[in-house]
């Protein structure tokens, strides 16, 4: 979609609400807005208020309060040795994990769904960044379901059914509705 439109898209929604979204890949305006001039691209309290699960987070912050956090966030991710660390981790994963996988299930004909594996692979990867573990959902060729998956899968379908302006699900937190 993006490189259809020149790398940048402009966005309205959800219905019954006066947001705009410029969606962009292009590096110049990434750039621009997040180093450059990131006061220019206010989110605003309606942001704040539909994301207020991220409320006091980096993605829902503000001006002063944005740059203090992003200048702790920079600092700690900017580290050579955690780079280091992150990309010796892919590296190891996609080596170890992903291609010796691919491997066994191409010479046994066996079938599989990309989307699940590369899901498997992100959320391997993360854990192991975060929690410095591998949960080893992409180890095995039976994949069995993976229980965090249907939880974000039912936590995305909470979020889009309050960003659409639905009714919010009796689980829902009431101050959230």
């Amino acid at each position: 979609m993006l490189a259809a439109t020149n790398l940048n898209f402009r966005a309205y929604g959800p219905p019954g609400t006066n947001m705009r979204f410029f969606l962009t890949c292009d590096p110049d305006n990434v750039r621009h807005i997040f180093t450059k001039n990131f006061a220019n691209y206010p989110k605003g309290d309606e942001f704040a208020s539909v994301f207020g699960l991220l409320e006091g987070t980096i993605f829902t912050a503000d001006g002063e309060a944005w740059r203090q956090q992003r200048t702790r966030i920079h600092h700690v991710l900017t580290r050579p040795r955690l780079m280091g660390s992150m990309s010796r981790g892919c590296r190891d994963k996609v080596a170890r994990g992903l291609v010796p996988l691919l491997s066994r299930m191409a010479l046994a004909g066996t079938p599989f769904d990309i989307e699940d594996m590369l899901g498997r692979l992100v959320f391997d990867m993360t854990v192991m960044l975060v929690f410095g573990e591998d949960p080893c959902c992409l180890s095995t060729s039976s994949m069995p379901p993976m229980p965090i998956a249907t939880a974000m899968d039912a936590l995305m379908e909470v979020a889009n059914a309050v960003l659409e302006g639905d009714e919010a699900p009796e689980n829902w937190p009431r101050e959230k509705r």
